[in-house]
């Protein structure tokens, strides 16, 4: 299976490496595919034409993301968004893998994926 692997270089996109070392992996950064360029999304997948795009891009510093509220959002929800839109266009799964930073804090039990979003901060 060929596995697109957004934010390959991160801890997460690191273990994701790992984990799926025996198929054929399309490993980017920030430097290979700017996800927040959506003709760059659209175009990149349609010439890889993966399997299946896991999206392991984020913009991870929480105290930044109150200073620099454009980065954050265009890597948090306008990158994920382009990859939805030219996953959707070729026909290819998206798997999105997020932070429980999307969530109020408050619930006692496991979160789960249908759970009300309400981010305390940016």
């Amino acid at each position: 299976m060929k596995i697109l692997i957004t934010g390959a270089y991160g801890m997460l996109g690191s273990d994701l490496r790992e984990a799926l070392i025996s198929h054929e992996l399309i490993l980017t950064g920030s430097k290979d595919l700017d996800i927040t360029d959506q003709n760059k999304v659209i175009q990149f997948i349609s010439e890889k034409s993966p399997d299946i795009v896991i999206n392991a891009a984020a913009y991870t510093a929480v105290d930044n993301c109150e200073t620099h509220y454009n980065d954050a959002y265009a890597v948090n929800a306008l990158g994920p968004k382009y990859l939805a839109i030219a996953c959707k266009n070729n026909n290819i799964p998206l798997i999105h893998i997020s932070t429980d930073y999307v969530f109020e804090g408050n619930k006692k039990s496991p979160l789960v994926e249908g759970d009300t979003i309400g981010p305390r901060t940016v």
